[in-house]
């Protein structure tokens, strides 16, 4: 276990179209965050978006807090969560959900407007780190 850092509910319509109650649903916050840039150096604390992660049995897991460094760059954290993260949203859709139209993001914004437009009718899911970026 560890202590969520606390934070407020609040729609995210500036960074993804998200209303209030979709936040509410799916335990999207802002909080006060600090972390540090690629190069290991301190940012300063500010507002972040909190997603809530959760694992199959509906426990609270961690959270994981987008940073905005500029306007370009971002950083993700998982503070004080231990091991493997699960796919976001997957403890909503339980054993006899009907997953076979289960839809799957890259990231949990995207992952809760989905969610938003279909007013949680179908499966959606959010990879928790994204995928490796390859050159060439």
């Amino acid at each position: 276990m560890f202590d969520p850092i606390e934070g407020e509910f609040r729609p995210i319509a500036d960074a993804y179209g998200i209303d209030l109650p979709t936040c509410k649903a799916l335990g999207i916050k802002i909080v006060s965050w600090s972390c540090k840039d690629p190069d290991g150096e301190p940012l300063p604390r500010k507002s972040c978006i909190s997603f809530d992660y959760h694992n199959e049995k509906g426990s609270l897991w961690g959270q994981k807090i987008r940073y905005k460094i500029s306007e370009e760059e971002k950083t993700y954290s998982f503070p004080h969560a231990d091991g493997k993260p699960p796919l976001w949203l997957m403890h909503r859709w339980a054993k006899g959900c009907d997953t076979r139209s289960l839809v799957i993001f890259e990231g949990e914004g995207d992952a809760a407007a989905y969610y938003q437009f279909t007013q949680g009718k179908y499966p959606v899911v959010s990879l928790p780190t994204g995928i490796a970026r390859r050159s060439g």
